[in-house]
């Protein structure tokens, strides 16, 4: 089983990368977990407020210091660097029927990124890229459960949708961690060539 977005969702996710650099180039605050429709909400009612005050489009001097307009190229190199930004994560697996696995393979593919694919461990700290991040973050199971109607007491079987991985997102290792983690891969390195 691939963990590739389907082409809806592909659209939607390019769709809302679109709109969080509207909102930051109209100067508008959103957390980094918006929705698209909240967004779409948050625009629009930006907009309409520009609107009324009279002024639909900035004035000049705003317009100067706004971010200049990138080409088409551009705007796809910065969006793949956005997508590609490596996150330090930690994740845990909540799926009983993957107790025995140490880990899960993840891919993501767009137009923009091309495919990437990510072998990551349980119970590790490990990098990974932003999408990856959001899609781990993002995935659910069905899991079945017995009921029992008390009246008749008759057992059935429902189901329930649940967070499949629990992610703690860690902070960046600082640069004396980075050194000892270089200095600890060097000595492993030429422990293995002896």
């Amino acid at each position: 089983m691939t963990d590739e977005l389907s082409p809806e969702e592909q659209a939607a996710l390019e769709e809302k990368e679109v709109l969080k650099a509207e909102a930051t180039e109209l100067g508008i605050t959103f957390s980094g977990n918006i929705g698209t429709e909240t967004l779409r909400k948050k625009i629009a009612d930006h907009l309409e407020a520009l609107a009324s005050s009279g002024s639909t489009k900035p004035k000049a001097e705003e317009k100067s210091k706004a971010a200049p307009v990138l080409s088409k190229s551009a705007q796809r190199k910065a969006l793949r660097r956005k997508f590609m930004r490596l996150c330090r994560i930690r994740v845990s697996c909540m799926n009983s029927r993957k107790n025995e696995w140490p880990g899960q393979i993840f891919t993501f593919s767009s137009g923009v990124t091309g495919t990437i694919r990510e072998m990551v461990p349980f119970d590790t700290d490990w990098h990974v890229p932003q999408v990856i991040y959001d899609m781990i973050k993002d995935k659910t199971y069905q899991t079945f459960y017995t009921v029992r109607d008390p009246k008749s007491g008759i057992e059935s079987r429902r189901g329930k949708i649940s967070k499949e991985f629990t992610v703690a997102l860690l902070d960046d290792l600082t640069k004396e961690e980075l050194a000892d983690l270089a200095k600890a891969q060097a000595m492993s390195k030429s422990n293995e060539a002896a």
